[in-house]
């Protein structure tokens, strides 16, 4: 139907005047909302709409090969292509890591730990009182 529309043009204007017409069928003047400290005004029936009305409990659904399903990744470019669809793809996040490039590690250097000391230390001396 909309092709139609567009290669008449005679179809076009006629159902561009109808568009026009929808605000005057639906009437000019806006609706008066009624007081709502008049405890007697008409008010709209309460419609309870279930915030759960469309939930679907979950389903067991069935797995499929895992070769299958390795394979159409591969074609679809890896893991890569994946990344790319999140976000911009950084190089060096996803450059591979040459070995000649890696710095072993090296181990903790042990320090010795400090005695306790003899004595403890005294708290603090209390602030003086506040007086106005």
């Amino acid at each position: 139907m909309i092709r139609s529309l567009l290669h008449d043009p005679r179809r076009l204007v006629l159902g561009a005047a109808l568009l026009c017409l929808v605000p005057l069928a639906q009437g000019a003047a806006p609706a008066v909302r009624p007081d709502p400290l008049d405890a007697s005004a008409p008010v709209p029936a309460f419609q309870h709409v279930p915030s759960f009305g469309g939930y679907r409990p979950y389903a067991e659904q069935p797995v499929g090969v895992w070769r299958e399903a390795n394979e159409r990744v591969r074609q679809a470019g890896g893991w890569r292509a994946y990344a790319r669809e999140v976000g911009p793809a950084r190089p060096e996040a996803v450059a591979p890591i040459r070995p000649e490039a890696a710095t072993p590690m090296q181990p903790a250097q042990a320090t010795p730990m400090q005695p306790a000391p003899a004595t403890p230390a005294r708290p603090a001396a209390a602030p003086p009182a506040h007086r106005h």
